[in-house]
């Protein structure tokens, strides 16, 4: 996401926070106020990745759709590239300050939530089989 892109301030009140889940086949996200109240201001995703009828959508927090389209997403980069500029370009939302993203297992050291450093992303990468 580029700076120049959101000149908006990032103060923890005007910040959010996204949180990513990839499956196979889709990125599921919620991004929240960054406020101690972390309310959810949107959420959404993309699915059927890598096939020709995949399906990109976005909530507003009371459920309301704000984009709903089809296409060809051809990878996870892609689709997570979509949700990223959708929200960059929602000028009602915050500035993102932190991204939160599920794995499903990081092994036996790796079993609570943790802040992502190069030795875990390291540590991933060779359990990764």
């Amino acid at each position: 996401m580029s700076e120049l892109a959101r000149p908006r301030k990032a103060t923890q009140d005007a910040s959010a926070i996204i949180v990513i889940n990839c499956g196979s086949s889709s990125v599921k996200f919620a991004l929240f106020a960054a406020a101690q109240s972390l309310s959810r201001l949107r959420s959404g995703s993309v699915d059927r990745i890598g096939l020709a009828n995949g399906h990109f959508h976005i909530a507003d927090a009371d459920g309301v759709t704000i984009t709903n389209k089809t296409g060809f997403f051809s990878n996870h980069a892609t689709a997570l590239g979509q949700v990223l500029e959708a929200v960059e370009r929602d000028a009602s939302t915050p500035r993102l300050m932190a991204v939160g993203h599920r794995v499903v297992h990081g092994g036996a050291e790796c079993d609570c939530p943790v802040i992502v450093t190069r030795a875990l992303e390291a540590r991933l990468r060779r359990i990764n089989v």
